[in-house]
């Protein structure tokens, strides 16, 4: 097995039903927008909130490894908006199974090494 299947592998076991328990998929599939905005401390995020996190950090991850460049992190809003209504909802679920494929798009379509540097001694992809 290659490093990008074994990648993808574990990628698809987190995303799915894992040792961690339901994924993410599973957690929000049936659940309607009001459970998605119900707020459950105040200054704490919705789940709608943390779905797009996710997705954001999935596409920031994929736009790195397709070479357009690290973003600072520090000057990034990584908690993009949630929506209001059934139909917003229902895309950002979408959303996220979009980034997941594209996601995995991205891993196999990888053309460098996986420890290779990406700023040098910063980090490894």
């Amino acid at each position: 097995m290659t490093d990008k299947e074994r990648l993808v592998n574990r990628y698809e076991e987190s995303m799915s039903d894992g040792w961690h328990g339901p994924s993410i998929y599973k957690l929000v599939e049936n659940l309607g927008i009001e459970e998605a905005i119900e707020r459950p401390l105040p200054h704490r995020h919705t789940i709608w909130e943390i779905l797009n996190h996710i997705v954001f950090w999935i596409d920031i991850v994929g736009q790195v490894l397709e070479g357009r460049g690290h973003p600072k992190i520090g000057e990034l809003d990584d908690w993009p908006p949630m929506g209001s209504t059934e139909l917003e909802w229902k895309q950002a679920k979408t959303n996220l199974k979009v980034s997941h494929d594209d996601f995995i798009e991205v891993i196999l379509g990888f053309e460098k090494n996986f420890s290779e540097n990406i700023h040098p001694e910063e980090f490894t992809y």
